[in-house]
């Protein structure tokens, strides 16, 4: 559980979708040299794909999107509102928990470029663990960035009693 006052509700809302992704503050930060510009960018409207809003009382702090991979494996992407860091590996886990109790997600993976320094952190603080390196796979400035591989389980997270 991700604590008091922490709530997560999926959304088909894209205009909301797109307002979080295109803050000025996360913008730069989400995807490679190649992402494009903020203003002609729209989400993927396609129903499979989780937008999971978390909102702390009325305030929102954050999104998760979940991709499908296959039925059981799932792709995340995080976004943190700024100032929520300290408590974002108890949001994330409150996500993947979210995500293993509500849809037929048996595992989420994810892939963070190595330079990320404390999203590293908070995928680890969060219980994800490193399987590996997608060596050269993320352009940023110019640059050819490795990206840490990790994943988590579902009977790791939400053993079966």
């Amino acid at each position: 559980m991700a604590g008091a006052g922490i709530r997560f509700e999926r959304t088909r809302n894209l205009r909301l979708v797109r307002g979080i992704y295109t803050l000025p503050r996360i913008w730069p930060w989400i995807g490679d040299d190649y992402a494009g510009d903020p203003e002609t960018f729209e989400p993927n409207d396609d129903p499979r794909i989780v937008y999971l809003p978390v909102w702390e009382r009325e305030s929102l702090v954050g999104l998760f999107t979940f991709l499908p991979q296959s039925m059981i494996c799932w792709e995340g992407h995080i976004i943190l509102l700024p100032r929520r860091e300290t408590r974002g590996h108890v949001i994330l886990r409150g996500a993947l928990e979210w995500m293993f109790q509500n849809t037929p997600a048996r595992r989420i993976t994810g892939a963070i470029p190595a330079y990320a320094r404390l999203a590293l952190k908070l995928v680890q603080r969060a219980g994800m663990t490193q399987y590996g390196t997608n060596p050269g796979s993320f352009m940023k400035h110019g640059k050819l960035e490795d990206q840490v591989l990790f994943g988590l389980s579902k009977e790791e997270l939400c053993p079966v009693s």
